[in-house]
């Protein structure tokens, strides 16, 4: 009787330590199906984005070859509409490949002469800064001494005294002046030149001269582009 008194007790422990053990291996095994449940849900939901983007593309890629197809069709027949041509017209305005005509600025720059003493003469950084100012400013179309600024163009020294612009040596106008035209708002380009470059010139000794003209007129860029390496992206 003693021993089943002893015994009784740790029987008790025994099975509710098993059942414990039962119940917890029950609830991890829900937990792992219902997580496994989530997953396969997920992978579902994924799958089904997928197909829908997959058919998204399609459709776009579709359409993006009916507007190309389009474009084509259109460029075709309508190459010599008024249209293309006056499109034509402003892209030449745009590459500088056509003389245009209207309100800006004549800026003229002495750096020399019997009455001008200059601490140091006009340098290419100096027109390049005008150029710079002058875009700044909204300018349509640059030209220094009769030749067009494009987006190509280099400025640079060539010995001790020359300028080359486009690749073309530029003389001085009368052997002394430069003459820097711009087409843009009057006012703004004035402004601009005022503030921005004429008086640090003329503290050096530079005499600049700048002139409002409802009729500049700037000749077109002489040179031509040459694309050597650059393709044509199509697509």
């Amino acid at each position: 009787m003693m021993w089943n008194k002893r015994i009784l007790p740790a029987i008790t422990i025994a099975a509710l330590l098993i059942g414990f053990l039962i119940s917890l291996q029950f609830q991890t095994h829900k937990k792992a199906t219902r997580a496994e449940q989530l997953q396969n849900d997920r992978m579902a939901q994924a799958r089904t984005v997928v197909d829908q983007l997959k058919e998204r593309n399609q459709d776009l890629q579709s359409e993006y070859k009916t507007l190309t197809a389009e474009i084509e069709k259109l460029s075709t027949k309508e190459q010599n509409s008024g249209a293309a041509v006056t499109q034509l017209d402003q892209y030449k305005k745009m590459d500088g490949t056509e003389a245009v005509k209207g309100p800006g600025i004549k800026m003229t720059i002495l750096d020399s002469g019997p009455d001008v003493k200059v601490l140091a003469p006009i340098l290419p950084e100096d027109l390049k800064k005008i150029v710079n100012t002058l875009r700044l400013a909204g300018a349509e179309a640059i030209a220094i001494n009769g030749q067009r600024i494009v987006g190509t163009t280099s400025i640079v020294s060539s010995g001790p005294s020359n300028i080359v612009i486009n690749q073309v040596p530029i003389s001085k106008i009368r052997g002394s002046s430069y003459e820097v035209l711009a087409i843009g708002d009057p006012g703004n380009l004035t402004d601009y030149l005022d503030k921005m470059i004429a008086q640090a010139l003329k503290e050096d000794g530079i005499k600049v001269d700048i002139i409002k003209n409802q009729s500049i007129t700037i000749p077109s860029y002489k040179r031509g582009y040459e694309f050597k390496l650059s393709q044509r992206l199509d697509g």
